[in-house]
C-alpha cells in the first residue's frame, strides 16, 4: 500500500468516526441520496469538486469518497454495495495537508 493510499485511509477513517461520534454537531437534514453519476455531475459542474481520495468500510458494503475543490469546497460521499449514492457530509476550508514520512512500507 503507498503512502497516498494510506494518508486517504486515515483520512477517511477520521471523517467517518466523526461522523458517528458527533452526528448531532451543525444543522441535521436528511441525507441527499440519488443515482451516483448524477450527484457526481452536480459535484464536478456546479462545485468543481473532484475525487482527492476514497476507501471501503470494513465490512465491505460501503464506498466512501472525498471530493474537493481548489477553492476548497469537500464533500463525503457513500455508496452502499446495492448502488445507492448519498451525500454524508459537505463543508468548506479543505486542505490537502503534506504527506509526513511513516518510514518504510512493509
Amino acid at each position: 500500500m503507498t503512502k497516498y493510499m494510506n494518508f486517504a485511509k486515515s483520512c477517511l477513517i477520521g471523517i467517518t468516526l466523526g461522523c458517528i461520534a458527533f452526528p448531532t454537531l451543525g444543522y441535521s437534514e436528511p441525507a441527499t441520496c440519488g443515482d451516483r453519476a448524477e450527484l457526481i455531475g452536480t459535484l464536478k459542474n456546479r462545485y468543481k469538486e473532484f475525487p482527492v481520495a476514497m476507501g471501503i468500510s470494513q465490512k465491505s458494503t460501503e464506498a466512501f469518497e472525498i471530493y474537493a475543490s481548489v477553492g476548497g469546497t469537500w464533500t463525503v460521499i457513500m455508496t452502499t454495495s446495492t448502488g445507492l449514492t448519498c451525500v454524508m457530509a459537505a463543508g468548506h476550508s479543505w486542505k490537502d495537508i503534506p504527506q509526513v514520512a511513516m518510514g518504510p512500507l512493509t
